[in-house]
Formats: C-alpha cells, sequence, structure tokens
C-alpha cells in the first residue's frame, strides 16, 4: 500500500490537470468520456433519491411487524464490497421476514489497471436493490478528510422481496439477492466545492461495507 499522504498529493495533481483540461466551471459540469448515464444533483447536492422513507411495499401478506428487530446476540451480516466504475455489485443473505441494510463508503487503495495510479475520493452515494425497490443512499463520507466513516440510514427492504417461506414456518429461510449499484462520488470535486457529484469513473475502483439485518442478526444502528 502506498504512502497515503503521497497518494492523495498525486490524486490532488490529477485533479489539477484534469479540471485544468475539462473546465470544472460549476454545476453544469459534466464527466463525458463515458456512455453511461450520469446521475446529476438535486438542488441540495444529494445523489436523487426515490424518497426518505423505507421504501418497502405491502406483500399482501398482511403482516404489520414483518421489519420487527429480534435479538440474537448475533451482529448483522458485514460484507466488505469493491467494484470498479459505474457498476453493481451484488451479495446473498438467508432470511425469512427481517431484511434491512446499512452502506458505508471506504477508503481506496487500489490502482488503474495498468497504472501505479490510486483515485481517490471523500465522499460517496449508491443505490440499493433487493427485487424492483431502489433506494439511494446520502452522499457519506468515508473518512478521508478526517473523522470516522459514515453509515448510511437504514434502508427497509423486509416487504421487497417476493416470500418463499410459509408465514407459520418460522424455521423457514429463502435467499435474497441485494445489489449495490450507481456509485456516486466527489471525486472531480476534492478541489473545487461547485462540481456536483458525478458516476464513478469508468477505470476507478470504489469499496464499501454492507450491514444486513436478518431474522438471524441484531438489529442495526446509525451510530
Amino acid at each position: 500500500m502506498k504512502n497515503g499522504k503521497t497518494a492523495f498529493i498525486l490524486n490532488l495533481m490529477f485533479l489539477a490537470t484534469s479540471l485544468a483540461v475539462t473546465g470544472c466551471g460549476g454545476s453544469a459540469y459534466r464527466v463525458t468520456s463515458s456512455s453511461k448515464p450520469m446521475i446529476v444533483p438535486g438542488a441540495q447536492g444529494a445523489i436523487p433519491s426515490p424518497s426518505s422513507s423505507s421504501g418497502a411495499t405491502d406483500d399482501g401478506t398482511g403482516d404489520e411487524d414483518d421489519s420487527s428487530t429480534v435479538i440474537t446476540g448475533e451482529p448483522a451480516f458485514n460484507y466488505q464490497i469493491q467494484g470498479t466504475g459505474y457498476t453493481s455489485v451484488s451479495v446473498k443473505v438467508q432470511t425469512n421476514r427481517i431484511l434491512k441494510v446499512q452502506f458505508t463508503p471506504g477508503t481506496q487503495d487500489r490502482t488503474v489497471e495498468g497504472t501505479g495510479f490510486a483515485p481517490q475520493y471523500s465522499q460517496m452515494g449508491v443505490y440499493i436493490k433487493v427485487g424492483t425497490q431502489s433506494q439511494a443512499t446520502e452522499m457519506l463520507s468515508n473518512g478521508l478528510l478526517g473523522g470516522s466513516p459514515e453509515k448510511s440510514r437504514i434502508l427497509e427492504f423486509s416487504n421487497s422481496f417476493t416470500r418463499t417461506c410459509d408465514r407459520t414456518d418460522s424455521s423457514c429461510r429463502q435467499e435474497v439477492t441485494i445489489t449495490v449499484e450507481k456509485p456516486n462520488y466527489d471525486y472531480f470535486c476534492l478541489i473545487n466545492w461547485k462540481c456536483p457529484w458525478t458516476q464513478v469513473w469508468e477505470t476507478h475502483p470504489w469499496t464499501g461495507t454492507l450491514l444486513i439485518q436478518t431474522d438471524d442478526t441484531d438489529g442495526l444502528s446509525t451510530n
């Protein structure tokens, strides 16, 4: 792993060169090297969010306590995830009725393939998808510029997947896929605060942590 201070200085030098060439002049700035659609921020500078509510939908069973917290003594599942570019990463978990998720962005030291350059960012936001339900996190600090990495709010997906377990069978477990997608970061804004968040550059690595609550784990916390 490279010296963090040296890597950060190299990032700033690279950014200064990039911005001088592309002319990052404010909110109209857009990354144009990728053919993938870019997510443009809302008025408050946050990535678009479907809603600040849970986003869960009624599965028709009439179970109002699907997402209730059960104290099990087992910690939430912890998945370290890595991606490159504006892409998606999926994990699978076993659960019965409870499914809640949190995302925390990580600092990264992986280099762009074929180079010795390790691009860094200080904030990231992603979409989390289960079934047809997709929810956006906030833009979250990864601690690169000081402080501790931020956790997202708790995203509720307990009614977002098709149930295959009989509602009376508490021992049944089914596999559910959780997808992290549409990553946005502040790479081009580290030295120009007026730039909007942009999709992760197609060659840039990114990383983060998923905390997942199921029927077999304790609840999640924003602390």
